[in-house]
């Protein structure tokens, strides 16, 4: 029903139908202003449950960056329009390629077009990514389904439901031996979980052959992940102020966690010292020495760490 109604949308704008322009138009029309699908900014990294399945989008009319895409895919696939997946790190874009035009659809900021070094920029992707067909590859209606299989492994494991993610991830992996991110969740899983390391290492290793970048995954990677979205859509002309809103609140809560983790190894400090103390009543210049070592190891730690001024 949905693919008809695009259609009879674009026929009645009189436009080359056959021009792929004019398609992503049609498309962008019908699902952003037509049936008002919207990104889901309260949910940016995808964790509601209904954010993780299509049909989560059907109910809400908001979505994630990888639920919107999906259901955007099936409207053109419907139509016989050439637009196929493509994986960015944490991310889901779509592309438009007949063999003659090619275009990068961002569903996520409405349909705005970015070409591939904006992501390779952004996304820090590695040369290696590239090569091996990690990410920026036009992705089979197979490997789509892997992504669908990793979308529901992921929530599964959020909810430590460890049994359910290892066999949809394990699922992503046999559809896409090029899912890198479902091969590191799983060493993840198999290794903290259901600590058998022979399959941690036998995953760590794929993951590790196809050059993941695992620098990605820092404890910052939730406001880098906002921030290339500022940038991708300042350069199409979209309205930031939502993203950059979602950024601030993001910073403090970051900011929050670092001060709580900061006191807590204060804490932990202090009874190190008061242990010490107690061990070595006799040696308390012994002891003043070594909690003067600890805390200077501490503070070039935090200074290390801590986030700079944005």
């Amino acid at each position: 029903i949905m693919a008809k109604e695009a259609r009879v949308l674009m026929l009645k704008g009189g436009g080359n139908m056959d021009d792929p322009e004019y398609q992503i138009r049609g498309l962008n029309t019908y699902f952003f202003y037509y049936k008002k699908y919207k990104y889901d900014h309260e949910d940016f990294f995808g964790r509601k449950a209904t954010n993780c399945f299509l049909n989560g989008i059907m109910d809400t009319k908001k979505g994630a960056c990888f639920t919107m895409p999906l259901l955007y895919l099936c409207i053109a696939d419907r139509l016989e329009i050439p637009i196929h997946g493509v994986n960015v790190p944490h991310h889901f874009i779509l592309r438009y390629d007949d063999g003659g035009y090619r275009s990068n659809i961002e569903i996520t900021c409405t349909g705005a077009m970015a070409p591939d070094y904006v992501y390779v920029e952004d996304y820090k992707i590695l040369e290696k990514e590239l090569q091996t067909g990690v990410f920026l590859k036009n992705l089979s209606k197979k490997q789509v389904i892997s992504n669908i299989y990793e979308s529901r492994g992921n929530y599964y494991e959020r909810i430590k439901n460890y049994d359910k993610a290892i066999r949809d991830l394990e699922k992503a992996v046999e559809l896409n031996p090029t899912n890198s991110e479902s091969w590191h969740n799983l060493a993840i899983i198999y290794g903290n979980y259901k600590k058998d390391k022979k399959a941690s290492d036998r995953c760590r290793a794929k993951s590790k052959e196809l050059g993941l970048n695992l620098a990605r995954k820092t404890e910052t990677k939730d406001l880098e992940y906002i921030e290339s979205f500022i940038r991708i859509a300042k350069r199409e002309g979209k309205d930031t102020a939502e993203l950059e809103a979602l950024r601030d609140k993001e910073l403090v809560r970051q900011n929050k966690l670092a001060r709580r983790k900061e006191e807590m190894m204060w804490l932990d400090a202090e009874r190190q010292r008061q242990e010490l103390m107690r061990s070595n009543a006799m040696h308390g210049n012994k002891t003043k020495k070594v909690y003067q070592d600890w805390r200077k190891k501490y503070e070039e730690r935090q200074k290390a760490n801590r986030p700079g001024p944005r």
